[in-house]
């Protein structure tokens, strides 16, 4: 797809390829915000999901879109956001960001992104039984615990600036609690991967 080009370490997920993505999805069959597909992709990486198994999880998407181009349209988008975000979060760089509109999108859009984000995170964390929350360590415990109660978060009615200061304290946030998340993951299958090989 080209929106990936054929060098997704180039492609950076800021606020202009937001809106590329989104305009991709202008589809009448397509009620996805690219923040939404973003979250469900990084929920599927932080539970071992990878593009090789793109035929298991795209259903999560697709399955009430109509129309096949559309329905692939949002299979690449997925597949091509996963690729990026699990080179992002076995980066030593930190190099994880969350797709979200450009920062001259008005505040109530961009909060509504962010809620849209985490909705999605947490859909694609419960694809499969590998996230297992008795499991994660208090911190990562206590990150998912929190992307779930800011899916439901609102526009507020402070001022622009405080709602400004909260929002972008909400989005380094959820950069730092997915990598807790994703790291207390691959411990807890490196365990389990331990306890089943023979001594």
């Amino acid at each position: 797809m080209d929106l990936f080009m054929n060098h997704p370490d180039s492609v950076k997920l800021d606020g202009e390829f937001y809106l590329q993505v989104q305009n991709r999805l202008d589809l009448p069959d397509v009620v996805f915000s690219p923040a939404e597909i973003h979250g469900v992709a990084t929920g599927l990486v932080c539970c071992g999901e990878d593009e090789s198994t793109l035929a298991n999880w795209a259903p999560i998407l697709t399955r009430e879109v109509e129309d096949d181009a559309s329905r692939s349209l949002v299979e690449d988008i997925l597949s091509g956001l996963v690729a990026l975000t699990q080179r992002a979060l076995q980066s030593t760089d930190f190099t994880f960001q969350i797709l979200l509109p450009p920062d001259s999108t008005d505040i109530a859009t961009r909060t509504t992104a962010l809620a849209d984000w985490c909705a999605g995170f947490c859909t694609g964390t419960a694809f499969n039984s590998q996230l297992n929350e008795a499991d994660l360590e208090p911190d990562a415990l206590e990150a998912l615990t929190d992307i779930a109660r800011i899916a439901e978060v609102e526009p507020g009615t402070d001022s622009a600036e405080d709602q400004e200061k909260a929002l972008l304290e909400l989005e380094e946030y959820l950069k730092v609690g997915t990598q807790l998340i994703f790291e207390a993951t691959l411990d807890c299958q490196s365990t389990e991967n331990d306890a089943t090989e023979p001594s």
